[in-house]
């Protein structure tokens, strides 16, 4: 569950990188063949956004699968940790909605932190 929801969480980061490129390619033709029709402008702009929805409804699964593996359940390793916290500061920066979700899941996280590296630490 926690490899699936980080998968699905890279949704929002390539939709966005998406919805960037298509900006500039807009704001580029614009430059060159001028701003003479608003409509084109709008087009290009919206056609930018269709991608960071879709990141979006990717993304959002995955955040809920992630959150779901973290606070449930015991079945840990450090990579979990690690990526959790990268999905967590992420969630921090990307979604206003999700600050209270992100903080409660980067206490949680932080307070059981050693329980992801027991493993490790008993194979020592």
């Amino acid at each position: 569950m926690a490899l699936l929801g980080s998968i699905l969480l890279l949704g929002l980061p390539i939709g966005i990188l998406d919805t960037i490129l298509s900006m500039i390619e807009t704001f580029q033709s614009i430059t060159l063949y001028g701003s003479g029709d608003p409509k084109v402008m709008a087009g290009g702009i919206s056609e930018a956004l269709i991608s960071t929805v879709l990141g979006l409804v990717v993304a959002l699964p995955g955040a809920v699968l992630l959150a779901i593996s973290i606070l449930f359940f015991k079945h840990r390793r450090p990579w979990v940790f690690q990526v959790s916290i990268a999905a967590a500061v992420l969630t921090l920066l990307l979604f206003p909605i999700g600050t209270i979700v992100a903080i409660i899941i980067l206490v949680k996280l932080l307070k059981n932190r050693d329980s992801y590296f027991l493993r490790k630490q008993a194979a020592k």
